[in-house]
């Protein structure tokens, strides 16, 4: 078991040292061979700086990609920072900047998109980023409907993935049509995550009852963002486990991870301080199952909550990227950066350890 713990400053480990992280990177050089392509990481956050790090101390070359000037990554003496503009207000900037850095290269450099936004803005311009990067994300549809949420829960009605009671009020009118059925307490929460928090610098909403209901849609509808109303799965953070994974370029996954939050921050719907890896052949059936079946590729986590009024575990959201705390599962004996990195360069992957 592998313990993580998320500071302000960046990620402590309890585990092995970073000269012995180092000094088997150089003895894995012999086995993955000397030439490395580079790897661009964008967004340099703890999410970034976690896959910086996994890729690094296996030899890979790495260069940080971020817009803001501070980002914790581009701090690591594990990469080379390169700033650019923000894809999302400036995407044309931020495809010339990577185009340009592309074209000096030897040989095809691997992209790793650490954000929704930077997902987004690969997704949108991989034909003319693939020119000079090998990336892995799923078929655009895919993709654009894992990270609006709207769509997500559409897809686990589909296939019978368990997830809350939840509407979609888009006006004034459906909220009033709803008010019978909603079992409070309930979760606003938007369709896209990173729209809303450079809006509103939180997850969503909570409502204890109608009237705060509608006093949140108040804000949520000046804003012109869509948010959905969601029954709150009833228990503490640490029934939240994950099933990360990584699928191929022939579909097939490599390695499942998952881990279960002990506290987070904020307290009830925040982002993991704490969690620990765990085992749950269950779980981790049911979210291969769902990747499966809504045809995606790459790196990507499910989120469910086991709700204590039934023990039934209820599906939360998927992050179609790296999550923040990835590198334990490096640290646990899955490097899923490292994964991706040899299937893009079609290179041997070692089978998955426990």
């Amino acid at each position: 078991m592998t313990i993580l713990l998320i500071e302000p400053i960046g990620f402590t480990i309890l585990g092995p040292t970073d000269r012995e992280r180092l000094m088997m990177a150089e003895a894995s050089k012999n086995v993955i061979g000397v030439h490395m392509p580079a790897a661009f990481v964008l967004h340099m956050g703890p999410n970034g700086l976690g896959v910086t790090r996994s890729l690094a101390r296996e030899g890979v070359p790495v260069v940080g990609v971020d817009f803001v000037p501070k980002a914790p990554g581009f701090f690591s003496r594990y990469c080379k920072p390169l700033l650019c503009p923000d894809p999302t207000t400036d995407p044309d900037g931020a495809l010339e900047l990577l185009l340009k850095e592309g074209e000096r290269l030897p040989e095809k450099g691997v992209l790793y998109a650490c954000s929704d936004m930077f997902v987004l803005f690969v997704s949108r311009n991989r034909s003319a980023l693939s020119e000079h990067f090998k990336f892995m994300i799923s078929p655009e549809e895919v993709l654009e409907g894992m990270i609006n949420k709207r769509r997500l829960y559409d897809e686990a009605e589909r296939i019978g993935t368990p997830y809350s009671r939840t509407f979609y009020p888009k006006d004034w009118s459906d909220l009033e049509d709803i008010k019978d059925r909603i079992i409070f307490p309930a979760f606003i929460k938007p369709y896209y995550s990173h729209l809303w928090s450079s809006r509103f610098n939180n997850k969503g909403f909570v409502v204890k009852n109608y009237r705060e209901a509608v006093e949140r849609y108040k804000l949520v509808f000046s804003s012109g963002l869509d948010a959905m109303i969601q029954t709150i799965v009833q228990g503490p953070e640490s029934n939240i486990v994950t099933v990360s994974t990584y699928i191929g370029k022939k579909g097939e996954p490599f390695g499942a991870f998952v881990w279960q939050k002990i506290r987070q921050c904020p307290k009830d719907f925040g982002v993991g301080s704490l969690t620990k890896s765990i085992h749950d052949d269950s779980l981790s059936s049911e979210a291969l199952k769902f990747f499966r079946e809504i045809g995606y590729r790459g790196v990507g986590s499910l989120e469910f909550k086991r709700d204590e009024r039934d023990g039934e575990f209820r599906l939360i959201e998927l992050n179609a990227r790296t999550w923040l705390q990835n590198v334990q599962a490096t640290y646990s004996g899955i490097n899923f950066p490292m994964i991706q990195y040899l299937d893009l360069l079609e290179r041997p992957i070692e089978p998955i350890r426990d």
